[in-house]
C-alpha cells in the first residue's frame, strides 16, 4: 500500500503530555479503583456500554478467522478512529507509566509518579476539574478553562485518530492470525519512528484492543476496553467552586499562557506620599496593545513599518499633534515606562506566577490575596508588599494588583501597581493631528 508520511511520535508525545508529569500508574486495578470514591458514586459510560454486557454463554466477543478485505478494513478502522469511549496505557519495562480514560466528554488521568489523579468534566456549560493526590482524604472540584479542557480532549482523540491513519494506510503490512487478531512486526513512519509488533484484535467487527511498541521511546502502548470505559466521578469532594476560583495547576497554566505572549494590558501606578498628613498623589496609566503601539495618558508611541511617530494631545488647544521620531527614541519611551512591558519578568520576580500556594482566596471580592517575598529598599521601614489576583467568569485573567508600602524619613509611601484588560486593550491612532517636526 501507498506509504503517507504521519507524525505517529507527536501523538503519542502529545497523550503523554496529556498524562502530565510522566504519569505513571502502578497497576490497572489501581487505576479503576483511583477514579472512584465510593461504590455509590454516579458513572459516566458509553451510550451503548449495556450492549457489550451479554449473558454468560452468549455469542459475545466471536471472534474474526476470515481475513478482511481492504475497504472493510478501513471501515473498521474508520470506526475505531471516531470512537470516544476508551482507555489507555503506556508500560516501560513491564512498568504502566502513564494512564488515561475518556468517555465522552470525561477524561481521567494519572499522573506525577502515579501520586495523583484528574478528572475533566463539563456540567451545566462549565468545565470542570477534580484532582486528588495520595496524600489527600478527600477530592477537590475547581473550575478550569475552556481551553485546558479542550487540549486534554483533543491530545487524548489526537491519539487514536493518528492511529488509526497509520493502520488504515499500513493494510498490506498486516497478518490475520487467529482469534480475530491482525499483526504487523514493524510498519517505519518517513522521517518519524518505527512501529514494533503492532497488534489489533477485534470483536464482532469492532476494535476491540491495540497495542503497539514505540522503538524510540521502547514504550509499550495499549488502548483498550473501547467502547466499555467508564468514569467515575466523585460525589465527596472540597467543593472550591465558590467564586471565580482555580486550581493549582490552572493558575499555572493562565500565567503561563499570559506570560508567553506579547503584552496586551492596561497599567496603572499610583503612587501616594503622605508627609506631614498631607497626601500627593501621583498617577502613571500606560496602554500596550502591543510591540508596536503604546501610550500614555496623552501620548501615543506608534511603529509603522519602518517608521516611528509620537502623538501628542494638548488639553490646552484640544488636539493631537504628530512628529517623527528614531527608532532609538521609541526605544527609550518604551525602557521608560518598564514594567509594563517587563510584566511577565515582574510576576516572575515576585514569584504570583508560581506562587499559588501564598494566595487564600476571599469569597467576598471574588480575589486571590496574598504577601509576596519582596526585600526592602534604602530607608524603608515597615515595608510590606502584597498581591491581589482576580480571575473573570471566564477563568481569564481579569486584573493583578501590586501594593507596595513602607515609611521613610518623609512620611508613609504607598505604590499601588494594576494589570488589567489583558487582550482587551485597544489604542486607536488619531486620523485628525497636526504635523510638526520633532522635538
Amino acid at each position: 500500500m501507498k506509504k503517507a508520511k504521519l507524525l505517529i511520535a507527536m501523538m503519542l508525545i502529545s497523550c503523554l503530555a496529556s498524562c502530565n508529569g510522566n504519569s505513571n500508574l502502578n497497576s490497572t486495578d489501581s487505576q479503576d479503583k483511583g477514579s472512584t470514591s465510593e461504590s455509590s458514586e454516579p458513572k459516566v459510560t458509553s451510550s451503548d456500554a449495556s450492549t457489550n454486557n451479554q449473558s454468560e454463554g452468549s455469542s459475545q466477543n466471536s471472534a474474526i478467522d476470515v481475513t478482511m478485505d481492504e475497504t472493510k478494513w478501513k471501515e473498521v478502522i474508520q470506526a475505531f478512529a471516531e470512537e470516544k469511549n476508551f482507555s489507555l496505557e503506556q508500560r516501560s519495562n513491564d512498568t504502566i507509566i502513564g494512564a488515561m480514560k475518556q468517555v465522552g466528554t470525561t477524561y481521567y488521568e494519572i499522573f506525577d509518579d502515579n501520586e495523583s489523579e484528574r478528572i475533566f468534566t463539563i456540567e451545566d456549560s462549565k468545565y470542570y476539574i477534580y484532582s486528588k493526590s495520595s496524600s489527600d482524604e478527600k477530592w477537590s472540584k475547581d473550575i478550569t478553562t475552556q481551553e485546558r479542557y479542550e487540549s486534554k480532549m483533543e491530545n487524548s482523540l489526537y491519539l487514536v485518530v493518528g492511529a488509526a491513519t497509520a493502520f488504515a494506510q499500513y493494510y498490506a503490512a498486516f497478518e490475520c492470525q487467529n482469534d480475530g487478531v491482525y499483526f504487523a512486526s514493524e510498519i517505519a513512519i518517513p522521517d518519524s519512528y518505527t512501529l514494533k509488533n503492532i497488534k489489533i484484535s477485534f470483536d464482532d467487527e469492532h476494535v476491540s484492543e491495540v497495542e503497539c511498541t514505540i522503538d524510540y521511546y521502547d514504550i509499550l502502548v495499549t488502548i483498550h476496553d473501547i467502547g466499555t470505559t467508564s468514569i467515575t466521578i466523585p460525589s465527596d469532594y472540597n467543593d472550591n467552586t465558590i467564586g471565580n476560583q482555580v486550581s493549582e495547576s490552572t493558575w499555572r497554566a493562565i500565567f503561563d499562557k499570559m506570560m508567553a505572549v506579547t503584552p496586551n494590558l492596561t497599567f496603572v501606578s499610583r503612587i501616594t506620599t503622605t508627609v506631614k498628613g498631607v497626601e500627593q498623589n501621583y498617577d502613571l496609566l500606560v496602554l500596550v496593545e502591543n510591540e508596536f503601539k503604546f501610550a500614555t495618558k496623552n501620548d501615543i508611541f506608534y511603529q509603522d513599518e519602518d517608521q516611528f511617530y509620537h502623538f501628542v494631545y494638548e488639553d490646552a488647544q484640544s488636539q493631537w499633534f504628530r512628529s517623527s521620531i528614531t527608532e532609538e527614541e521609541f526605544n527609550q519611551s518604551k525602557t521608560e515606562l518598564g514594567s509594563a512591558f517587563n510584566m511577565a519578568a515582574m510576576f516572575e520576580f515576585m514569584g504570583i506566577n508560581d506562587g499559588y500556594n501564598n494566595f487564600t482566596f476571599n469569597p467576598t471580592t471574588n480575589e486571590y490575596e496574598g504577601t509576596l517575598n519582596m526585600p526592602s529598599t534604602g530607608d524603608i521601614q515597615n515595608f510590606q508588599s502584597t498581591c491581589k489576583v482576580k480571575f473573570d467568569d471566564s477563568l481569564e485573567l481579569d486584573t493583578v494588583s501590586i501594593i507596595v508600602e513602607g515609611d521613610n524619613s518623609e512620611g508613609h509611601n504607598k505604590e499601588v501597581i494594576t494589570f488589567s484588560n489583558f487582550g482587551k486593550t485597544i489604542i486607536e491612532i488619531p486620523d485628525k493631528f497636526t504635523e510638526r517636526s520633532a522635538y
